[in-house]
């Protein structure tokens, strides 16, 4: 036999000592089989569960109620109003009152003020039958729209560039006959009124003055009338107006 090499003799010695070493690794885990796995399912006990903790409230502890008093009925008080009578107050004119007269006077001289107050009933009176409150009186007697328009911006430009104007209906003052009572206004100056309307109010032509002069001045009691014609004739022809509004400013400057 031939002699064993040192490299041989080496390689026979690691081999024997590997199978030495098969104890130090762990045993190879077996596949069950199909009847075992099924066996295995069978034998499994689920485990049973466990109670969640019970949670106590803590005691309660009562207090006592407090006493009830019973109180007395309140006994309503009857109603015992004093009927308290008022009594009309003398007015008393004062310096200061005078002094604010006058200045107002200073601003607009036709400014109607009165000395007294009047009664609720006289007062009344004068507003159903139409007291006149400015400087110039526009009298209407028929109510047809376009002709009240007319008049209505007529009074208009006069308060604008002259002196305070207002229209009044003529037909009750005409009914009551209360004419004397309307022109006797401190304040009025001019009563502007249309000439076919104006005779026809038998009670107001009573008061009718025509004034022989240079220019004939027509009045209404004390008070300077200004007669206007028909106002279709402005609605015809407008360039009348012109003629109409110079006419009244002469009118209202020999005021």
């Amino acid at each position: 036999m031939a002699a064993k090499s040192p490299l041989q003799d080496l390689i026979l010695q690691t081999l024997h000592h590997i199978k030495d070493l098969s104890y130090i690794l762990p045993p190879k885990k077996r596949r069950p089989s199909s009847k075992e796995k099924k066996l295995s399912t069978f034998q499994k006990i689920p485990k049973p569960l466990e109670k969640p903790p019970t949670y106590s409230p803590p005691p309660s502890i009562e207090k006592p109620l407090p006493k009830v008093t019973e109180e007395a009925p309140v006994q309503k008080e009857k109603n015992t109003k004093k009927t308290i009578k008022l009594e009309k107050i003398p007015l008393v004119e004062s310096n200061h009152s005078l002094s604010i007269k006058k200045h107002l006077l200073t601003i607009n001289p036709t400014l109607p003020l009165t000395d007294s107050v009047p009664d609720d009933i006289v007062a009344k009176e004068r507003q159903r039958r139409g007291v006149c409150l400015c400087s110039i009186a526009i009298l209407v007697f028929e109510k047809k729209k376009k002709e009240v328009t007319f008049l209505k911006n007529l009074e208009k430009a006069l308060t604008k560039e002259f002196l305070p104007t207002k229209l009044y209906d003529a037909l009750p003052i005409e009914k009551a006959n209360d004419w004397k009572s309307f022109l006797s206004a401190k304040s009025l100056k001019l009563v502007i009124a249309t000439d076919h309307e104006i005779f026809t109010a038998k009670n107001l032509m009573k008061l009718y003055k025509e004034l022989p002069s240079s220019e004939v001045k027509r009045k209404l009691l004390d008070t300077e009338l200004f007669l206007l014609p028909d106002l279709s004739l402005y609605f015809k022809q407008p360039i009348l107006k012109r003629s109409l509004y110079k006419a009244l400013c002469l009118k209202i400057k020999t005021l």
